[in-house]
């Protein structure tokens, strides 16, 4: 995995579960038409969760994206 730090304004909905709505790529603004597929991962070493999100932009492509949850930094895989 090769993660890149990118910008994301996210949604936290009522039940405080945050989910992307609009992130930038390359000084491009995409917004997130759809929630293809999400999943958790935690780190058995550092019990670290990272929430994992394959978005369709409304540039046409998909995109993996994730959020640290304890730093609530956010990365692209690609």
């Amino acid at each position: 995995m090769n993660p890149t730090p990118i910008l994301v304004v996210a949604y936290a909905g009522c039940r405080g579960l945050e989910r992307p709505h609009v992130f930038f790529l390359e000084q491009r603004r995409i917004e997130v038409l759809e929630i293809v597929s999400r999943w958790v991962q935690e780190e058995v070493a550092d019990r670290r969760q990272r929430r994992f999100f394959v978005v369709r932009g409304d540039d046409g492509a998909e995109h993996t994206l994730w959020v640290d949850v304890a730093t609530s930094e956010w990365y692209r895989v690609g």
